[in-house]
């Protein structure tokens, strides 16, 4: 929701009686005091923070049917403690549901004190954060078993330690137009606790630029999310050094793009004709796969452990441009042809990838280049190959040392 509409909403449920603000709704609740938000809250209604409220030690229980705070603005409305040990927010020692936080600053400061403690021990709610500032927190605390994060237009300014993720999460986090500034050395944003595994998918667009170089900010780990390409990062941006240590961008599970500060995903690779070996072509105008020993480079989401073949190992189909230039010997003028196949694993049978490219070998069997190029869409276990013929008679046929295939994830060209 929009700044200008919150306030229009404050304003019009807030009213000026005998000197003091009043609530105008049983819907919503004006807080003044930490003592308003002491002891059993409702969860029908929209607490209204009015001013910056000291919390004390005083926690917040979070009730089983949701809890929600609403302030009318950064710097204006605030939950603030600066009290040893002490924790903002907690369950009800069985476990809290949705959790709302809108327009305002929480700020937690005390030694060994933290924002969060809160168990939705897999009941399926939420927590949402839409338009929060953490400022100056010694700890974030925790959030164990929830069913997702939205985390949308906040900010997170100097958190000594950072927020921490524990147990199966159905959903997953999106942490979106959201901010992080001085984060310290040694410390971690975003950390993986025990048994913490997203079900759909963790994504963000991040600006990490200012943070210390030694901070992390996700510690997260290919095995803690459940779906291929289900940690997606999208033009996130980072000054540290190793902002992701546990998490590279090759991983099947990782999909990330046009980031600054880490490696982009890039489905794809290359191989190339190490050592060189006949292709027995047997009958003319007939398929048969390229032999020779290729070695491959920079294999992401794709494996090859044979030879000319790369093997899409994701669950998440996408579209692949396959090209190659490769450089054959064979019988003098002796015309030849090279098709692009994909071995389709659901059906147990290849299919051909675009048109047949040919070219005629030299006189004397010398060696003719050969580019290629073709485009389709793979599935899981697919695989790529190259495949020969001999248009003209059944000489065998030689890939020269050198030749390369290439494949990448298609654009939108």
């Amino acid at each position: 929701m929009r700044r200008d509409v919150i306030l229009e909403t404050i304003m019009t449920v807030y009213q000026f009686v005998g000197g003091e603000l009043a609530s105008s709704s049983d819907t919503e609740i004006l807080v003044q005091k930490a003592s308003d938000l002491a002891g059993t809250l409702r969860s029908d209604v929209a607490y209204l923070i009015d001013g910056s409220i000291d919390m004390g030690s005083q926690s917040i229980i979070v009730p089983q049917g949701g809890l929600t705070l609403m302030g009318n603005g950064f710097n204006i409305a605030q939950l603030t403690t600066s009290v040893t040990n002490a924790t903002l927010f907690v369950d009800d020692g069985v476990f809290a549901g949705d959790l709302f936080l809108r327009m305002m600053d929480i700020e937690v400061t005390g030694t060994g004190a933290k924002v969060f403690d809160l168990d939705n021990n897999e009941n399926s709610d939420a927590i949402e954060f839409d338009a929060v500032n953490f400022n100056n927190c010694t700890s974030l605390g925790s959030m164990d078993s929830y069913r997702q994060l939205l985390a949308r237009n906040v900010a997170f300014f100097a958190p000594a330690d950072g927020l921490e993720f524990i147990g199966p999460w159905s959903g997953g986090l999106a942490i979106v137009d959201t901010i992080v500034i001085l984060l310290p050395s040694g410390a971690t944003l975003f950390k993986a606790g025990t048994g913490f595994l997203v079900g759909a998918s963790v994504r963000s667009d991040m600006n990490a630029l200012s943070v210390d170089a030694s901070s992390t900010i996700f510690d997260f780990a290919p095995s803690n999310i459940t779906p291929d390409g289900g940690f997606s990062l999208s033009n996130f941006r980072t000054a540290a050094d190793d902002a992701l240590p546990n998490f590279p961008s090759s991983s099947v599970k990782a999909n990330f793009s046009n980031c600054i500060g880490i490696s982009n995903t890039f489905p794809g690779g290359n191989w190339s004709i190490s050592s060189a070996a006949t292709t027995t072509i047997g009958m003319v105008d007939t398929l048969v796969k390229l032999a020779g020993t290729t070695t491959y480079n920079g294999l992401q989401w794709f494996t090859g452990s044979n030879n000319n073949e790369f093997v899409f190992e994701s669950t998440q189909e996408i579209d692949i441009v396959v090209s190659g230039i490769l450089t054959f010997t064979g019988g003098a003028n002796d015309e030849m042809a090279v098709q692009i196949r994909r071995f389709d694993d659901s059906a147990s049978s290849y299919v051909n990838v675009g048109s047949e490219f040919s070219t005629t070998i030299s006189s004397g069997g010398r060696a003719s280049n050969l580019p290629f190029r073709g485009v389709t869409t793979v599935a899981e276990n697919d695989r790529i190959e190259v495949w020969v013929k001999n248009l003209t008679d059944d000489t065998d046929i030689t890939g020269s040392v050198g030749g390369s295939v290439a494949i990448g994830e298609r654009s939108s060209v």
